[in-house]
């Protein structure tokens, strides 16, 4: 944008500062510099631009929603961007969670059938609900930690990850309080299901023990949601998505439809 500036079109002033005398030039750079300081308010992290502090001035932290309403500022500050809402209520992403997860399951399942070595108990059958029920729980925690941590990952820190639980519907969650792109979304959302549901899938199948094998299975449905979610992120236009912090699912920003003023 620099070599766009002639000698011609600039003129010095007392304090010896650069001014654009063209105003289409002067337009076009303030627009540059504009949106380069807008990215790096809405991206806190790696090569992106600066961290952006999530606390107030008395050093409280902000409330999620309140970081959600300025990054959403952020971006349609930033020009050229429109978003959408993609999300859905607990209720309704609990339901089309379990009918997303239902063929992931079954999956699992029948290739436990088919493919495991028919050990069905290893100590005994009151012992193995035991473990069964106790890699469940410990699985809850660890699903929520695998989202924070490949969201970290994907996007070079921590920052802006945090846990809590809704309370009405006594569901834990783990969201990304900063804009990502598709890829970096995606990574977060798919990673509990990947490793946990695929992991004791293929341990089921190697040894055979059905508390594995069911294990793999509420796995599957305990990542219904993201699964719904995930796909809606495959089949959505957009270039950056803002996790909601109250519903489950995103806000995308797409570039703005330019109209063509020739049809005009």
């Amino acid at each position: 944008m620099r070599r766009l500036v002639t000698i011609s079109s600039v003129y010095a002033n007392k304090r010896g500062k650069r001014r654009v005398k063209n105003p289409l030039l002067r337009t076009r750079l303030l627009f540059y510099r504009n949106t380069v300081k807008m990215e790096k308010s809405v991206f806190p992290c790696g090569n992106t631009g600066r961290k952006m502090k999530t606390t107030g001035k008395s050093g409280e932290k902000k409330a999620p929603v309140v970081v959600f309403e300025e990054q959403r500022k952020a971006l349609l500050d930033m020009g050229g961007l429109e978003e959408k809402d993609c999300t859905v209520g607990m209720g309704k992403a609990n339901l089309y969670g379990i009918i997303t997860a239902l063929p992931f399951t079954a999956a699992v399942i029948l290739a436990y059938v088919f493919g495991g070595k028919g050990v069905f108990n290893i100590v005994s059958q009151s012992i193995d609900v035991i473990i069964f029920a106790a890699a469940l729980i410990v699985s809850i925690p660890v699903h929520e930690g695998l989202h924070g941590l490949f969201w970290a990952i994907s996007r070079g820190s921590f920052k802006g990850i945090r846990f809590g639980i809704v309370l009405r519907a006594l569901t834990p969650y783990c969201a990304c309080a900063y804009p990502c792109n598709r890829a970096q979304y995606f990574t977060g959302l798919i990673a509990p299901f990947v490793i946990l549901t695929a992991g004791f899938a293929v341990a089921a199948c190697l040894t055979g023990y059905w508390a594995l094998a069911a294990a793999a299975a509420a796995n599957a449905l305990l990542a219904g949601g993201d699964l719904f979610i995930a796909f809606r992120l495959v089949f959505s236009k957009g270039k950056y998505f803002l996790d909601h912090p109250q519903r489950c699912g995103f806000i995308a920003f797409e570039k703005t439809k330019r109209r063509d003023d020739s049809a005009l």
